[in-house]
């Protein structure tokens, strides 16, 4: 999934503006400005458009887990990576506080409900047998349950 476009969904699930979005990088130890933020966060086609680097979005996941979780209990930074789909989805579980049955949820509200086995399997370690690969249309049906859920119209 495009960067960018995750950014904006995230946005919009936590009703942030620039500088809020600004906040939440700052505490996963990324500094921007809100013009910046704000070019992140325009669409592809418009002028100032500028694509946004993998590593902001992992900061910002970060800063997102902390400001709504609070830090590790060891004080250690998690290190910061750029990440993959399953990760992505492993770490908005993490920092939404979801369990197995709030995910199911999530996933039946969108119309494309994921069984027990499926979602199991976007968890696991990619050498494990069963491990799957979650695709970019997994992940935008993921987020547009979580909107439904903290946005609903």
């Amino acid at each position: 999934m495009k960067t960018n476009e995750l950014l904006r969904h995230l946005r919009k699930i936590l009703a942030l503006n620039e500088q809020g979005m600004t906040e939440i990088l700052a505490t996963g130890a990324f500094t921007a400005d809100p013009e910046l933020v704000r070019n992140w966060l325009r669409q592809d086609n418009e002028p100032g458009f500028e694509p946004c680097p993998e590593l902001v979005v992992a900061h910002f996941i970060e800063g997102l887990i902390i400001s709504r979780r609070g830090p590790r209990q060891d004080g250690t930074a998690a290190p910061v990576t750029p990440l993959g789909n399953n990760q992505i989805l492993k770490k908005l579980r993490i920092a939404f506080n979801l369990q197995g049955e709030d995910m199911h949820a999530l996933f039946e509200s969108t119309g494309q409900p994921l069984s027990k086995q499926e979602l199991d399997a976007l968890f696991r370690k990619p050498e494990h047998r069963n491990y799957r690969a979650c695709s970019d249309a997994t992940l935008r049906r993921f987020l547009q349950g979580l909107t439904e859920r903290f946005r609903p119209r």
